[in-house]
């Protein structure tokens, strides 16, 4: 097998919702593979598998690729694939895992808070107030984490 191959193997079974073949690609990347497999790429393979896993409620296997990744490939971590794990954690409302990424990864935090300072002034003029702001509601995060939206995006502008 090649990183490809598993790519391909991990969005099939998402879109299949197969978790049985899931938790085959777990096993194949968390215990059957040497450090050498798909090297620069495997802490990719292990986001890209933890995504799936959340996606199908596969959590054990999820926790072990996130534990792997940050125990192994620390060094290598993107944030688009940090982010992309938050929003499956948060999916779950698993909000402590979420929060224990974003702790791990400061760089995240801070172009968030970048991102933010953007959108301030944007969102100021636009008059958007709490009810508008509300549709995030949509996706749960609000009342699951009780983010004072509201202030944050008016506190940046």
């Amino acid at each position: 097998s090649t990183a490809e191959d598993v790519i391909v193997a991990i969005k099939r079974a998402q879109k299949r919702h197969d978790v049985h073949d899931i938790r085959n690609i777990a096993k194949f990347l968390l215990e059957e593979v040497d450090d050498t497999f798909a090297y620069g790429y495997r802490g990719s393979l292990l986001a890209r598998l933890a995504v799936a896993a959340l996606h199908m409620s596969e959590h054990d296997s999820a926790r072990r690729a996130i534990e792997m990744r940050k125990r192994e490939h620390r060094e290598s971590m993107l944030p688009m694939e940090s982010s992309a794990i938050i929003r499956g954690l948060l999916r779950v409302h698993n909000v402590t895992d979420a929060i224990s990424i974003l702790d791990d990864e400061p760089c995240m935090a801070v172009k968030a808070c970048r991102m933010l300072q953007q959108l301030g002034p944007i969102v100021s003029k636009s008059g958007l107030d709490a009810k508008g702001v509300n549709i995030i509601n949509t996706v749960n995060i609000v009342n699951t984490v009780n983010i004072p939206w509201t202030r944050i995006i008016t506190g940046t502008a």
